[in-house]
């Protein structure tokens, strides 16, 4: 698939959420830091992931009528993969990135993936297929979102050069951290939880080139609750399953790194 990066750059950004049940008062957060872009310019696709999403979301439903908004209902849950690829089918062109209903952009978010893209651009060759990375601040109690200059909990770096192994070991990166130019990888709807993991690792081996901006552009709510994915699919089980999917890639890549045998 040849991509002109230049077609991509006069594109919107396109913002992909799937919701489920969600934290009303997170998603308030969410809709906040979108309308409040400095950059005006966006594309917001929201699928309504189950017919329980559809009321649960009545109550914010007029902060949500803007021309820029695509909320897309699906009445049959189909999960959190599918339903990202409900959103990614209706990015044709540019560059998309995903926001989880429970977490939020700086409100320069936009204007800097944008100014990347273009800084991109003057050094990139026209095909080149990118994934950009960002900062991530961690949040751990439920005042946080009011005031996010003040309670910091932990940081999401991506301060070196990817690789498929790198992201085997730990969780060192979230969706809400990447912005990639749009094409034909899709989430796989086995994974129900570390879905982060299996599509960056799909992208990287899509050859997509990573390229990092130290910027903390968003905001991850680490707050338990009972129907967070976190909370209800097992850490260890699905990261066998990562491992079992990509064992024979990582072999290939990296069969002679010493770490390897940690991993298999």
């Amino acid at each position: 698939m040849i991509i002109d990066l230049k077609e991509h750059l006069d594109k919107k950004i396109s913002i992909i959420t799937p919701i489920f049940m969600p934290d009303l008062e997170l998603f308030k957060q969410a809709i906040k830091s979108m309308l409040n872009q400095t950059d005006k310019n966006w594309k917001w696709i929201i699928v309504l992931d189950g017919a329980k999403t559809v009321n649960a979301v009545d109550p914010v439903r007029n902060l949500l009528e803007d021309d820029r908004i695509d909320v897309i209902p699906c009445n049959k849950r189909k999960g959190v993969s599918r339903a990202r690829n409900i959103g990614l089918d209706k990015v044709k062109c540019g560059f998309v990135g995903f926001l989880d209903c429970d977490n939020w952009y700086h409100v320069k978010t936009v204007q800097y993936v944008k100014r990347a893209i273009e800084e991109s651009k003057r050094i990139e060759k026209p095909n080149t297929k990118l994934m950009f990375s960002f900062n991530q601040v961690v949040f751990a109690q439920p005042e946080h979102y009011k005031d996010t200059g003040l309670y910091v909990t932990n940081v999401r770096e991506m301060d070196r050069e990817l690789s498929l192994l790198d992201l085997a070991p730990m969780s060192i990166i979230d969706l809400g951290q990447i912005f990639h130019t749009c094409g034909n990888v899709r989430f796989d709807p086995a994974f129900n939880r570390l879905v982060d993991w299996d599509y960056i690792m799909s992208l990287l081996d899509n050859d997509y080139q990573h390229r990092f901006f130290p910027m903390f552009l968003s905001f991850y709510d680490d707050l338990y609750r009972d129907n967070r994915i976190s909370a209800m699919c097992d850490f260890k089980v699905n990261r066998e399953r990562i491992i079992k999917k990509w064992r024979k890639r990582w072999q290939e890549v990296y069969f002679k790194n010493k770490y390897l045998g940690d991993l298999i």
